[in-house]
Formats: C-alpha cells, sequence, structure tokens
C-alpha cells in the first residue's frame, strides 16, 4: 500500500510542477511530429499472406499435375489448409499488432526505421 501512495505523490508532484518548457523545443517537437506525420508510407501488411498463398498455390498445382492415386487428395487438402491459415494468421497480425506499421516503406527523402528494435 505505501508504495502505491509513494507513487500517487509523484504523479501529483510531477503534474503540479510549474516548469515552463522553452517555446523553441515546443516548436522543434512540433514540426519533427508533423514531419513524421505527413510522411507518406505503402503499407505491405499482406506481404506474407500474398507470399505464402502463392507457394502453396504453386505446391498444389504441382501435387495435382504429378501425383495421383490416394495420395492427390489429402496433400490438395493440406495445401488448401495452409493457405487458409496462413490468410487467417495474417488477419490475426492485421488487427491485433502493429504489423500495419512495420510492414510500411515511406516514400519521400527521410526514412526511419521505428520497427527495428
Amino acid at each position: 500500500m505505501d508504495r502505491k501512495h509513494d507513487l500517487d505523490q509523484k504523479i501529483k508532484q510531477a503534474l503540479t510542477s510549474r516548469e515552463q518548457v522553452p517555446e523553441e523545443l515546443n516548436r522543434s517537437l512540433e514540426t519533427q511530429l508533423f514531419a513524421k506525420g505527413s510522411q507518406r508510407k505503402i503499407s505491405l501488411w499482406f506481404l506474407p499472406a500474398v507470399a505464402n498463398a502463392c507457394f502453396w498455390g504453386a505446391a498444389a498445382v504441382f501435387v495435382f499435375l504429378f501425383f495421383g492415386g490416394f495420395l492427390q487428395t489429402p496433400l490438395l487438402l493440406w495445401c488448401g489448409y495452409m493457405i487458409l491459415s496462413g490468410l487467417l494468421l495474417s488477419a490475426a497480425a492485421y488487427l491485433y499488432t502493429d504489423i500495419k506499421t512495420c510492414l510500411s516503406i515511406p516514400v519521400g527523402k527521410r526514412r526511419e526505421k521505428e520497427c527495428l528494435n
């Protein structure tokens, strides 16, 4: 309980601080944020799904052309399953992670590496 009270006190103290930030620093930070936000990017979040679908689609065509008999059906089903699972994983990554920003190419003069941690 003491730690929570100490933390609350520190937060209140930090919020009631009367220090003013220099105006030049504010302006430079605003221009940096504006420049970073206005940069055009090409998003490539769909690329893993497309590569997966192309690979397993080519494998399915290979199986269809060169395999016959009882082995063809399970192999074609496996290829279809792998295509579907790749699409679902990419959709989940799109919804629940920051793949939209990490798999994007900035178009312009400045290029920053944001997601390489």
